[in-house]
């Protein structure tokens, strides 16, 4: 005959498989050229604030968007969106980077 095994009591708190996984933080300050990351940043930040000050000119002329087809219109903003997304991203870079020294 099988005998009925009693289940251990449950936790309260149960750990995660993932909390078993080793972790380890690596600090890249050594690792890359800040200086240089910082000017590739700055470069790629430039370029993106003048790609949505034109976009921003050109969607402001009444004239591009009288005589343009609605779907130009929409990829141009479209367009703008990404680029500012995009700034967005590169600025959040920039500032980690500045945080690592």
């Amino acid at each position: 005959r099988w005998r009925r095994r009693r289940r251990a009591p449950r936790r309260r708190f149960r750990r995660r498989s993932s909390d078993r996984r080793p972790s380890a933080w690596l600090t890249v300050a050594h690792l890359i050229d800040v200086d240089a990351e910082k000017a590739r940043l700055s470069r790629a930040l430039g370029k993106l604030k003048r790609d949505v000050a034109g976009f921003d000119r050109k969607l402001a002329n009444p004239k591009f968007l009288a005589r343009a087809p609605e779907e130009v219109v929409a990829e141009q903003r479209a367009r703008r969106a990404d680029a500012v997304a995009s700034l967005r991203k590169f600025e959040a870079a920039a500032a980690r980077l500045a945080a690592l020294r």
